[in-house]
C-alpha cells in the first residue's frame, strides 16, 4: 500500500504537467532587435528582465532570455514504467542571447530552438 502512494504520488509530480519557466515566447517573434541600434533598456521594455547575464566570448556583456516547456506524453500513464520511458515527456527550450556593444547597443543576438523527448531520469532523444 505505501509503494502505491509513493507511485501515485510520483506520477502526480511527473506526469502530463506543462511547466513555463520564463516569459520569452510569442514575444521574440515579435520583438524588435537591431544591430547597432537597439538598447538595453529597449529588450527589457519588450521582453522583461534578462534571466542570465555574464561575458561572451569577446568579452562583451550577454544576456539571455530562457523559456522552457515539459508536457506529458501518453507513456507517462503507463503505471510504474511510465515516467522513465524515452520519451513520456516533450521538451521546448527557447533561448534568445544578445551580446551588448561598449555603447550598450546590440552588436550580435541569437535565436536558438531545441526539443527533444526526455524522461525523469533525463534526456532521451
Amino acid at each position: 500500500m505505501k509503494f502505491a502512494r509513493i507511485a501515485v504520488a510520483g506520477l502526480l509530480a511527473f506526469g502530463g504537467c506543462v511547466t513555463p519557466r520564463t516569459s520569452i515566447g510569442p514575444a521574440v517573434q515579435n520583438a524588435k532587435i537591431e544591430r547597432g541600434v537597439t538598447t538595453q533598456s529597449d529588450l527589457v521594455a519588450q521582453l522583461g528582465p534578462p534571466q542570465g547575464r555574464g561575458l561572451d566570448s569577446k568579452g562583451r556583456v550577454l544576456l539571455t532570455w530562457n523559456r522552457i516547456d515539459a508536457a506529458g506524453t501518453g507513456k507517462n500513464w503507463i503505471p510504474v514504467a511510465g515516467p522513465f520511458l524515452p520519451g513520456s515527456t516533450k521538451v521546448h527550450k527557447r533561448q534568445l542571447a544578445v551580446s551588448m556593444d561598449a555603447e550598450g547597443r546590440v552588436a550580435d543576438y541569437k535565436l536558438s530552438d531545441e526539443e527533444h523527448g526526455a524522461n525523469i531520469l533525463g534526456t532521451t532523444d
